[in-house]
C-alpha cells in the first residue's frame, strides 16, 4: 500500500505540473570580463584634460574626465618634498599577474635603484617571486603596508589597517546617526599611516638603517 501511494502521489504531482505549465529554466551567467584599461602618456592626454591637471597639479587631487569615448581616472598626489635627491620614477603598468614579473625583468634591465610595491592584487599576489628576482639583482623593495614587509620588503610607510578600521567607523558613524547621507559623504584618505622595517631583508642588501627611522618604525624581522 505505501509503495502505491507513493507512485499515485508522484503521477499527481507529474500532472500538476503539466496542467500549470511550470518550465523549469537553467540561466547560465556568462564570466565577468575584467576591467581594460591602459596607461596614458601625458602627449596623449586631451588638451582640455592637460590644462585641469596642470591648474591642480600643486595640490593632491582625484578626478574623472569623460571625453568621445574615453574615461579617464587621474589621480594628483600633489609637489612633494624630495629631501634633497633627484629621483625619477619609471612607471610600468599590468593587467594580470602573469604580466608583473616581465614588469620587473623590464624595471631591473633599466637600471633601476630600487621598487615601489603597490596594494594591488595583481602585484601582491606574486610577491615572492619578485623579491627572488631583486634580491638577486640586490635591489630593495618598498612594501605599502606591512603584511608585505613581513614578507620581504626591506621596509615601507603605508596603510595601518587599525587606523584605517577607525577613520572607516567614524564615517560609518555619521550615517547610522543620521549627520550624514551616505551618498554625501566625500571620499577620505588615510590622515595617519604606519613606519615598518625589516632589519634582516635590509642587512641581507647591505643596507644601513638609520637610528632615528629605526626607534620609531615598526619590526617586522621574524
Amino acid at each position: 500500500m505505501k509503495k502505491t501511494k507513493a507512485v499515485l502521489l508522484g503521477v499527481i504531482l507529474w500532472s500538476l505540473l503539466l496542467v500549470s505549465g511550470c518550465n523549469f529554466i537553467r540561466i547560465e551567467e556568462e564570466p565577468r570580463k575584467p576591467l581594460e584599461y591602459s596607461i596614458v602618456k601625458n602627449e596623449d592626454l586631451p588638451a582640455e584634460l592637460a590644462a585641469l591637471i596642470q591648474e591642480k597639479k600643486a595640490n593632491e587631487f582625484q578626478l574623472t574626465y569623460q571625453s568621445e569615448k574615453e574615461l579617464f581616472l587621474i589621480k594628483g598626489y600633489g609637489q612633494q618634498m624630495s629631501g634633497g635627491y633627484s629621483i625619477s620614477v619609471e612607471e610600468l603598468g599590468v593587467t594580470s599577474q602573469a604580466e608583473v614579473t616581465q614588469a620587473v625583468d623590464t624595471l631591473l634591465s633599466h637600471g633601476v635603484d630600487c621598487l615601489s610595491n603597490l596594494t594591488d592584487n595583481n602585484v601582491v599576489g606574486v610577491l615572492g617571486a619578485i623579491l627572488e628576482k631583486t634580491d638577486e639583482a640586490g635591489i630593495p623593495v618598498y612594501g605599502s603596508e606591512v603584511e608585505q614587509v613581513k614578507l620581504g620588503c626591506v621596509g615601507g610607510a603605508g596603510l595601518d589597517y587599525i587606523q584605517l578600521g577607525i577613520q572607516t567607523g567614524l564615517m560609518a558613524a555619521k550615517v547610522l546617526t543620521g549627520e550624514a547621507a551616505c551618498e554625501d559623504l566625500p571620499y577620505e584618505t588615510i590622515e595617519n599611516y604606519g613606519l615598518y622595517i625589516n632589519s634582516d631583508a635590509a642587512a641581507e642588501l647591505g643596507i644601513t638603517i638609520p637610528d632615528d627611522i629605526a626607534q620609531e618604525a615598526q619590526e617586522c624581522a621574524e
